[in-house]
């Protein structure tokens, strides 16, 4: 059974910091400790907003498949919409901890779909009222980068362009293959490329 009772009760920054121990307050900075008062706030408000129960809906919108059967309280986590990864490299970390740790991007889920959710398994929907209308009706799947062989690629584009070299352009079923492998190409970011 997972004890919510610290989330139940609005506390102060002090507060917070004087149920850490001594050791832990000697090795962080006073940096540190502002980000992890940020995250408990933001697990504090998004659990208290949606009432501490999970608020994936499941593909038939009757609730979520892994809290239908079971008799206790599962473990809950306040769930990132967008996610730091995705989001990382746009901003400063004191822009990216203000979107990340907005109430608005947070929504409670039980540990089961969260995992599952990461593990590329099941999209996750949330359809309750007191959800942000951002995020309410909306299915959210998580995107799997599939690696790509720079070779093959290339081998193809040349293959393509010297089948259309002599050819004006003007685009017909045939020219479907080069404007996938086009796509493709623009598409997979430069990290995903495989030599």
């Amino acid at each position: 059974m997972v004890n919510y009772e610290v989330y139940n009760k609005l506390i102060s920054f002090d507060e917070y910091i004087k149920t850490w121990k001594d050791e832990d307050i000697k090795k962080s900075s006073p940096k540190d400790r502002l980000q992890a008062y940020t995250k408990f706030m933001f697990r504090f408000k998004v659990l208290n907003r949606d009432n501490f129960t999970c608020q994936h809906m499941g593909e038939d919108g009757t609730g979520c498949p892994y809290c239908k059967n079971l008799k206790y309280h599962p473990k809950l986590t306040a769930h990132h919409v967008k996610h730091q990864r995705n989001i990382k490299k746009k901003y400063t970390d004191e822009q990216l901890y203000k979107k990340l740790y907005n109430i608005r991007n947070g929504v409670t889920i039980c540990e089961s779909s969260h995992q599952a959710f990461n593990r590329f398994k099941i999209g996750l929907r949330f359809l309750n009222e007191q959800i942000p209308p951002h995020i309410r009706g909306h299915t959210f799947w998580l995107y799997k980068p599939e690696k790509v062989v720079k070779k093959e690629l290339s081998i193809k584009g040349k293959k393509l362009k010297k089948k259309y070299k002599n050819e004006k352009y003007i685009l017909t079923t045939k020219d479907i293959p080069l404007v996938l492998l086009l796509f493709r190409l623009l598409y997979v970011p430069y990290y995903n490329l495989n030599n």
